[in-house]
């Protein structure tokens, strides 16, 4: 079984998000849950120009395609196959002004931008997953 934690606060002590997420993570692996598989937006926060890139690829003439799109679309690969590769999904997510962080923000956007998250894609590929 695998764990995916998420980390969305830039602190790195004092973070109430980061407490609470090690508890649950605590718990996930002291009680033979397997793996943790993590990423920390917070400390490697994603470029807010990767969602526009990754969004216009598939409108974009292969011709025209920039580096950038083509960066934008493999990260954001690489954050859905972290996704489906875990068991449950564990988000640490602060609240800065009664709102998710730009972090968190600017990640689901991208995530949301790979083809196996449409609507419209064959089956639910996070379907029945703990959050």
């Amino acid at each position: 079984m695998n764990l995916f934690r998420l980390d969305g606060s830039f602190r790195e002590e004092g973070s109430q998000s980061r407490a609470i997420a090690d508890i649950v993570e605590n718990q996930w692996t002291a009680t033979g849950g397997g793996d943790v598989t993590r990423r920390h937006i917070g400390a490697e926060p994603i470029p807010s120009t990767y969602w526009a890139a990754a969004a216009s690829f598939g409108y974009t003439p292969e011709e025209y395609r920039t580096e950038l799109q083509h960066t934008a679309v493999a990260l954001a690969t690489e954050l859905v196959d972290e996704l489906v590769a875990a068991d449950a999904l564990l988000f640490a997510v602060p609240l800065y002004n009664f709102g998710v962080s730009q972090h968190f923000k600017a990640y689901i956007d991208l995530v949301l931008t790979e083809e196996r998250m449409a609507p419209t894609a064959p089956g639910q590929i996070l379907g029945g997953k703990p959050v």
